[in-house]
């Protein structure tokens, strides 16, 4: 699963970029997370491809990764397989009651050795369960995938409404429909049709999202021509706490910038 983000550099300096999704956890808290480590909210997405959320895919409840339904018993072997409890950082060596054990190396020098008695600490707060003894399906951490279960991937606007912009609203069409330059930021200009909405703009010509003033809040949002809806940094924004004449009037306003 791949997606096409906007990314700025310090000087501003735009670019769009592909980038592949990470197989552990690439989604969270509203996030979609990258292999390179970065994190983007909707609104800085311009496109999803090959999104694996309408396929058979599931991610493991336990350590998050992302499988196949028919692969899920290999995710378990696969992680199960590390289970060698000699090497393990739970095993701990308790203290013996045994004698010490006193070798005379070549160079005539004496070494004594206190042998103890290996065991798993479980998470280091147990007082521990000996490895002759230890049940590892009920209790090693590399048997934990086994023991949890799978859910169904996380689900968002852009896995229920796919590719949701026919075009990108570029600086010309707002100029060609009226909208004044108000101002400039380091990533670009703004334009306003009245003292309420903006149009923000990278140094590409291309719409970053607009800005509804309302009260002391500033809201955020770009506009699917596709589905007529607008999308949030989380999901569709909603208008919430808004009166409906002005929703409609903005959303007049903002279709117009796409005919």
């Amino acid at each position: 699963m791949k997606i096409l983000v906007r990314t700025f550099d310090n000087d501003g300096t735009c670019t769009y970029v592909w980038k592949k999704m990470r197989s552990n956890k690439p989604f969270y808290n509203g996030y979609y997370y990258t292999e390179d480590g970065c994190s983007y909210n909707l609104i800085s997405i311009l496109r999803v491809v090959h999104d694996y959320r309408k396929s058979d895919y599931v991610q493991c409840e336990v350590c998050g990764d992302i499988m196949k339904r028919d692969k899920i018993e290999k995710h378990y072997e696969d992680r199960e397989r590390n289970a060698n409890c000699m090497k393990c950082d739970w095993m701990r060596l308790t203290e013996t009651d045994n004698p010490p054990v006193h070798i005379m190396r070549q160079d005539g020098l004496v070494v004594t050795k206190t042998v103890g008695v290996p065991y798993c600490s479980k998470r280091y707060y147990s007082t521990g369960i000996k490895l002759s003894e230890i049940d590892k399906a009920a209790n090693c951490k590399y048997y934990a995938c086994r023991r949890g279960s799978t859910r169904e991937l996380y689900s968002d606007f852009l896995s229920r409404n796919p590719n949701p912009y026919k075009e990108l609203l570029t600086e010309k069409a707002v100029i060609a429909k009226g909208w004044k330059y108000i101002g400039s930021t380091i990533q670009g200009r703004m334009y306003s049709i009245n003292s309420k909405l903006i149009a923000r703009f990278d140094k590409n010509g291309i719409l970053i999202y607009f800005d509804y003033l309302h009260r002391n809040n500033a809201y955020h949002f770009v506009y699917s021509d596709v589905y007529d809806k607008l999308i949030s940094h989380y999901g569709e924004f909603t208008w919430e706490g808004i009166a409906d004449s002005t929703r409609d009037k903005c959303m007049k306003q903002i279709r117009k910038l796409y005919n």
